[in-house]
This record gives C-alpha cells, structure tokens and sequence, in this order.
C-alpha cells in the first residue's frame, strides 16, 4: 500500500505540473479597477506595530499600438503611528512617499508591465519625495545626520528611483501586476532581486483546478560573498569612515553568525473570472543579526467599471 501510494502521489505530482495558467487581465481603454490596500509592519525599535491602509486606483488611460497605458494613482493613506513615535513616523513616512509617486506605465496586451511614461518627471517627483523624507528623518532624528550624511541618505534613496528599477519591482514584488503576463505552472521557479536590492528564489503553486488560485514562496538566494559585496556597499554609502574596520572583520561577523541573514516571502493570489487580482495576501519575515521582523499587506478588490 506505501508503493501505492507513492506511486499515486507521483502521478498526481506530474498531473499537477502539467497543469499552467497564463495570466492576462482584461485591458480596455477608461476603465478603473480599484483595491484596497492593508500593512502591518513589526520591527526593532517600533513601540507598536505599524498599521497603514490606503486605496489605489488603476485606471488605463489609453490604448497603444502594442498596449496600453496604466495609470496607478494612491489616495487616503492613514495610518496608526502617533506623533511621539519618532521610528513608526519615519518608517510610515517612507511608506507614504513611495506610495504617492505618480506612476504610468506602459503595458502590453496581457498587462505585463514593459517600460515607464514620462520617467523624467516621476524621477523629479521621487527626488522631491527624498527631500521631504530626510528633512523628517532629521526633525524626528537629528542624530542620524552625525551617522549618515544627508547627501549620502539622498543618494542611497534616489539610486532605487532608476526606470528599470521601477519596472522590475512592480514585475517582482507581489502585488496587483506582479503575475501579468506570466504562464504560472506548480513548480516553476525563477530569480529576483527583491526591494532591497537582495537575490532571492521564488516558486509558484497552483492550488486550484481552475488556476485562480495560486501560491508563491521565495527564500534569500545570495553567496556569502554577494552578501559581503552587499553589507560593505551599504557601509560605505552611509558610514564611509567606518568602513574599512568593517571590511578587516566581516569575515569572521558572517562566519560567527552575528550577521546571518534570513529572508522568506508567502503571496497567495485568489484572481476574478477576468484575471484581475481578487485578493492577495503577502507575509515577509527577516532575521537580521537576530533581529526579526515582519510584515504583513493585504489587497482586496473594491470594484471595477468594465
């Protein structure tokens, strides 16, 4: 009976393999498909858990001769954070102005999005949002500015906002465009570099029949020498005269596990009779040198005017 059942459990493996889904939203020019976003945030040094909701409206402004023009626009941002909460106001803000840039895409037949419109003005836009962020940062925490220089805080912020990088994290990072264009099959796996500029592994899983639902899961994926590449490239960006003591120690820090790094990312999509995301729900953990924290983010469908 245990050959059996090996044998069953191999079949419906293959069977499971097999089975694909090629995800391609409905597209139609003045349409708007709205979502309703929800983030909680536990790290070190936050008095509570960071709680922030806003809704996003993804409208497509125009057909293209080989797509068309997606417009993503953020509305009533909230959250939790009270104004004694020097961390939990830093990090929301961050939030903020991330969600708040302008951002039109260019995006095919399926939805897959290609490329960027206007990047120019969106770049001056992220880079206005950079000022404000570190004038916060510095009313909140004027000692940051005697660890980081504030030219190199605004650097190391301006140099996520590039165009292929935008683009790659709306293709990466799990949200309302990630799976567009992609044929999904149980199994599948492929690289990435996350947010934080970290290589990771995702796989996919259908767990439905009818392919509407679907699971990815994604661990760190990096070398000990791409993380060391990784720690001192962000050392000497932010804290440049200490540096090279960095360098001379890093070995014997990973080798002793006071910088191990952890990293897991579950997203699991529930998609509408037109393959527009129906609910999505994201948990990412992270072990840092011990210290953990994750977050959480729900989006639920709000409505559509197809």
């Amino acid at each position: 009976m245990k050959k059996l059942s090996a044998i069953v459990m191999a079949m419906m493996m293959a069977v499971g393999m097999q089975a694909q889904v090629k995800v391609a939203p409905k597209m139609q020019k003045g349409a708007q498909v709205t979502y309703k976003n929800a983030v909680t945030m536990n790290m070190p040094g936050l008095s509570e858990p960071i709680a922030l909701s806003y809704l996003e409206d993804y409208t497509i402004v125009d057909e293209t001769a080989d797509g068309y023009i997606l417009k993503v626009d953020t509305r009533d941002f909230s959250s939790n954070v009270k104004d004694d909460d020097v961390m939990g106001t830093i990090v929301a803000a961050a939030t903020e102005v991330g969600a708040n840039l302008t951002r039109q895409y260019k995006v095919n037949k399926q939805g897959q999005v290609t490329g960027y419109v206007d990047y120019e003005a969106t770049k001056k836009e992220a880079e206005a949002y950079c000022d404000k962020l570190v004038g916060t940062i510095n009313e909140k925490m004027p000692e940051v500015g005697t660890l980081m220089p504030v030219d190199a805080l605004k650097e190391q912020l301006s140099e996520k906002v590039t165009e292929e990088g935008l683009v790659n994290q709306v293709k990466a990072q799990p949200g309302v465009l990630c799976l567009n264009g992609r044929t999904i099959m149980t199994g599948a796996q492929e690289d990435y570099d996350n947010e934080q500029d970290m290589k990771m592994k995702r796989m996919y899983l259908l767990t439905s029949t009818d392919g509407k639902m679907i699971r990815t899961s994604a661990t760190l994926n990096m070398t000990k020498d791409e993380i060391k590449q990784m720690i001192i490239k962000e050392i000497e960006q932010a804290m440049p005269d200490q540096a090279e003591a960095i360098k001379q120690n890093i070995d014997m820090m990973i080798d002793s596990g006071m910088m191990k790094m952890d990293l897991t990312e579950t997203a699991d999509y529930t998609l509408r009779d037109d393959q527009w995301v129906k609910t999505l729900s994201v948990e990412t953990k992270t072990n840092t040198m011990g210290q953990e924290s994750t977050t959480t983010a729900t989006v639920e469908f709000v409505s559509c005017n197809f």
